[in-house]
């Protein structure tokens, strides 16, 4: 799962302020299986008094008036495009959109990754999850298909990031069930990396937008 913020620097003199709309998992995980559960709430925390009106899109497509947007039993079809949108009556109040990309997988294995950008020289954890939570015997760590860690535990802890850990990151894990190993590799996910934003100028404010990409496996890993 990985959560993109596109900053846009623009000068303007109204106020108020716009607000942000901010998506966030309420159950389950931004990168699940399919057949799993998931929740996603949509709020204004500049804002968080009544009145509000929640509206999602897929693809610009508009799905339903709700606060939180519910997947029970998720389906790779399922995968896309997810956008929040927050509405209230009041005369020329800005607000913003928050975009969240969906993808559903289905398969045995699947890399968590943080759901928005990271900093340099702050810590992460890559956890490499694997359907019905099985004991593992190993677990391989590549980045931009190279291999960079192997260990039996399922997380990759990295605990100063520097620009230069900005990447695709997979895994492959190992298991035995009924004295058979097993094995699947997961799907790449990427890690943004960022430096610091600098503070905006004088009467100038940041427009952020947020993309996440919501991961659904469909069982075409290969699994041996």
């Amino acid at each position: 799962m990985f959560l993109t913020f596109l900053p846009c620097l623009r000068v303007s003199n109204p106020t108020p302020l716009p607000v942000l709309a901010k998506i966030t998992v309420q159950t389950g995980e931004a990168r699940l299986f399919s057949e799993e559960d998931v929740q996603l709430n949509c709020s204004i925390p500049d804002d968080p008094g009544a009145n509000w009106k929640y509206h999602w899109f897929q693809y610009g497509k508009r799905l339903k008036t709700t606060e939180v947007y519910s997947f029970k039993n998720a389906a790779v079809q399922q995968s896309g495009n997810y956008t929040c949108q927050g509405e209230k009556d009041i005369e020329a109040w800005p607000y913003s959109i928050l975009l969240y990309y969906i993808t559903s997988l289905g398969g045995w294995a699947l890399l968590r990754v943080p759901a928005e950008p990271v900093l340099i020289e702050e810590s992460m954890t890559l956890t490499c999850r694997v359907r019905d939570e099985p004991v593992l015997v190993d677990v391989i760590f590549y980045k931009d298909d190279v291999e960079i860690y192997k260990s039996k535990s399922k997380d990759l802890v990295f605990k100063s990031l520097t620009l230069k850990d900005q990447g695709f990151y997979s895994c492959r894990a190992t298991w035995t069930q009924r004295f058979e190993f097993h094995s699947a590799q997961s799907q790449p996910a990427f890690v943004t990396v960022l430096e610091p934003l600098t503070p905006p100028l004088n009467g100038s404010y940041y427009k952020l937008n947020a993309v996440l990409l919501f991961y659904i496996d469909d069982l075409t890993n290969a699994v041996c």
